[in-house]
């Protein structure tokens, strides 16, 4: 893993991204900030990212809005690791998690409102920790 990982956050919540970016700081990660899918696919352009924290909503007035879906799409095929981080929408969760889950193979999945401060480090540092994964069966 070593200092110079890097991790992105993916979230349009400027609460969330102090939050997460917080959260990381906290155990000597350190994070970058895209707050919707065009500023991702630059930031993705420009850097090499170990792992993508990634909000499914990427526009808060728009309730129906997935771009975080298109990000885990690019993340899969750059084999980046992602941890999703979602809150509750209209849709059914647990569909709509076992979809993501069994189509983008996040490393970890939380829903903010069941959100862990423990959970998530300990996420992002064995997903750092941990190879990557190339295969998508």
């Amino acid at each position: 893993m070593g200092s110079a990982a890097r991790i992105l956050i993916v979230e349009d919540s400027v609460n969330w991204q102090k939050r997460l970016h917080r959260h990381l700081q906290s155990v000597g990660l350190a994070a970058d900030i895209a707050q919707n899918l065009a500023e991702t696919r630059l930031k993705l352009e420009g850097g090499h990212y170990e792992l993508v924290t990634v909000d499914i909503n990427l526009e808060a007035g728009d309730r129906s809005n997935r771009d975080g879906l298109e990000v885990l799409k690019i993340l899969n095929l750059r084999h980046i690791k992602a941890i999703v981080v979602r809150a509750s929408g209209e849709d059914s969760q647990e569909t709509s998690r076992q979809v993501i889950e069994e189509t983008y193979k996040p490393f970890a999945y939380f829903h903010k409102y069941q959100y862990s401060y423990e959970k998530f480090c300990d996420a992002a540092r064995q997903a750092l920790a941990s190879p990557i994964n190339n295969s998508n069966d």
